[in-house]
């Protein structure tokens, strides 16, 4: 999933983006997962991940955070 893709658009535009915070629903965490574990089963809902082993790999591995190479994008 990618985020905006112009966020200086945003700012000339003068418009809002607003996120959500987890804690925020915690009364109703036994009810999302619930329905994600449906998700998963039924194949609506998939997991990517990405895994590194060996603590030698770290600065490689953290990199990676800012180069592109993982899953999620941001501004």
């Amino acid at each position: 999933m990618k985020g905006p893709a112009n966020c200086l658009s945003l700012l000339v535009n003068r418009a809002t983006m607003t996120g959500i915070v987890v804690g925020d629903y915690l009364p109703r965490w036994g009810e999302a997962v619930g329905e994600m574990a449906g998700w998963f089963a039924k194949g609506q809902l998939k997991s990517r991940e990405d895994v590194v082993e060996g603590l030698e790999t770290f600065p490689q591995t953290f990199l990676k955070l800012f180069s592109g190479e993982t899953t999620a994008s941001w501004c």
